[in-house]
């Protein structure tokens, strides 16, 4: 009887060690047993204390250290995320993350001085006779050129992180496989400015939509090893999930942000898919 009692405790263990090995393995592979679902595996609370982390770093440095709290945000947001249960492996570095916002705040300050030079030449030449239509003018023009370094400075750093990001992450089943991010200047000057427009005319009211056209254009030009990646947030639950959290930053005077980013985060990777049905060249899918 204790033979048998003992045979049937060593069964047990032998079992309970077996699935606890093939999970360990599934998951560094990437593979999990719920099926089509993207997700972020991060507690909230220790993602609320390393954002206070984060931003003590920036705040302390006066914003030397920003690169670096940007590249420790960009490694803990992904290295515990899945896309289609397929594991994901950040591999940026600190240095490519300095790189890309002296690169930026380079761009912003020329972006600056050739709009003030332009402005300086420029309103001279103006001449209007009624003086209310040369003071609409003039305040014209120079809220232009106060506004759109800031316009070309956020899409050049969002365009250049997005690159930073998406060419170094990768499932962990393919690390080899190229990851990119296709990038037209163009087209994303053109949505920043429309982005803008909505933000400021809906008083706030339009910065779900806005969330939500940013993410349809980044997340669908991203390949992550080799494959292009969806999304398929809708409109509606963008506003369901980010409307009243938005107003809940200012309402509780910023100690909701840290919990504001962690939605945002889950949100954007919930809703974000491998697209197995479509080429390099070639992406419809709905933006509404």
């Amino acid at each position: 009887m204790k033979k048998d009692n003992m045979l049937v405790t060593s069964a047990k263990k032998v079992t309970k060690f077996s699935k606890k090995v093939t999970k360990t393995v599934t998951e560094n592979l990437g593979i999990t047993e719920e099926k089509n679902k993207s997700r972020i595996e991060l507690k909230m609370s220790n993602f609320y204390a390393k954002f206070l982390f984060w931003s003590l770093l920036t705040i302390i440095s006066v914003g030397a250290l920003l690169p670096y709290a940007y590249y420790l945000y960009s490694k803990e947001k992904y290295q515990i995320a899945y896309i289609d249960n397929k594991r994901l492996v950040f591999n940026g570095k600190v240095v490519d993350a300095y790189i890309t916002f002296i690169g930026g705040y380079v761009f912003f300050a020329i972006s600056i001085t050739a709009l003030n030079i332009i402005s300086t030449n420029l309103l001279p030449l103006i001449v209007i006779e009624n003086e209310r239509i040369k003071t609409l003018v003039d305040t014209l023009i120079t809220t232009l050129i106060n506004t759109l370094p800031t316009i070309f400075f956020s899409t050049f750093i969002l365009a250049r992180l997005s690159k930073w990001q998406q060419k170094n992450l990768h499932l962990i089943s393919s690390v080899e496989e190229k990851s990119y991010y296709e990038f037209h200047i163009v087209k994303s000057i053109i949505l920043a400015i429309l982005r803008k427009l909505l933000k400021y005319i809906s008083f706030g009211l339009g910065n779900p939509a806005e969330i939500k056209l940013k993410e349809y254009f980044l997340i669908n030009r991203y390949f992550c090893s080799e494959k292009r990646l969806k999304f398929d947030g809708s409109m509606l639950s963008s506003y369901k999930w980010f409307l009243w959290r938005f107003y809940l930053v200012f309402i509780t005077f910023g100690f909701y942000l840290p919990i504001y980013v962690y939605k945002y985060n889950n949100w954007v990777i919930m809703n974000t898919h491998i697209n197995e049905n479509q080429s390099h060249d070639t992406h419809k899918i709905n933006i509404f």
